[in-house]
Parts: C-alpha cells; sequence; structure tokens
C-alpha cells in the first residue's frame, strides 16, 4: 500500500525521472533512498523508456479492438503479445473484449498483420482498427497528476 509520501515521490520521478537524488530530497522535503529503492522492489515504479515511435521509423500507431470467444481471452491475448509490433495487450469492457496497440512502418505492413497473422488466431470473432492521427498527449504526461485511490 501506498501513503502520500510514496505518491509525491511517484509524481516528481513521472515528472523528471533523470533528477538526482537531492534534487528529489529537496522536492519532497525528505531524503529516504530506501524508500525509492522499495518501490522499485514491490515494482510499483519502473525505470522505463519511452521511446518515439515515428523516430524509429514507425509511421503508424494503430489501436486494434477484437470481439472473442469469451472462453480463449488469455490464449488469444498470450499470442498477440508474442508479435513484436504490438506494444499494448489488454482487457477491456464494453462491446469488445481485447484491445492492442500496434507500431507499424506502413499501412501495407498493418494490412498483413491483420489479413495474414490475426486471422489465425483461433478464437477471434471480429475486428476493427484504429489509425491514430495525432498524439496530444503521452502516458507519461497523466502520470503527471497521479493521486492515490480514492
Amino acid at each position: 500500500m501506498t501513503d502520500d509520501l510514496d505518491m509525491r515521490i511517484i509524481t516528481e520521478l513521472a515528472r523528471d525521472a533523470r533528477q538526482t537524488h537531492t534534487t528529489l530530497s529537496r522536492k519532497i522535503g525528505v531524503s529516504d533512498r530506501r524508500r525509492i529503492n522499495q518501490l522499485r522492489a514491490n515494482n510499483v515504479i519502473m525505470n522505463t523508456v519511452i521511446p518515439n515511435a515515428s523516430k524509429l521509423g514507425y509511421e503508424i500507431i494503430a489501436m486494434i479492438v477484437l470481439k472473442v470467444d469469451i472462453g480463449h481471452i488469455e490464449e488469444i491475448e498470450q499470442q498477440l503479445v508474442n508479435f513484436i509490433n504490438i506494444r499494448y495487450v489488454a482487457d477491456c469492457t464494453g462491446r469488445y473484449d481485447i484491445i492492442m496497440g500496434a507500431w507499424v512502418s506502413s499501412s501495407k505492413e498493418l494490412q498483413n498483420f491483420i489479413k495474414v497473422r490475426l486471422v489465425k488466431i483461433a478464437g477471434i470473432k471480429e475486428s476493427e482498427t484504429f489509425i491514430v492521427m495525432d498524439v496530444e498527449k503521452n502516458e507519461i504526461d497523466w502520470l503527471q497528476n497521479i493521486k492515490g485511490p480514492q
């Protein structure tokens, strides 16, 4: 369970994960390196790099939603996570059962993924693909004002 100090540490690291421990300690008013190490050890926070898809040659970011046979969700997800271009796979509620994010270098590559690879996965009933036109806010931005559970 996290407390207010943990949330302040997380919020500050989300703003700038490269800041020194001294700078972080000054901002939150506490110097407790053990606290940060404990957050990492418990997988509450992780050190990561967030690549810029377009700078790596991926011209298209697509969100793909799937309706699947309900008894096959986990097995389908396990197949999806093995595709190199799939960057995100999750269960969801609503009209669809699975949502995934894909990075591809061209519309031809996306078409190949959908028409050649995706159709081979047993249990998928329907898919719908959304092309991301422009990203106004990324995953780091939404962490800036993180709050604990209410």
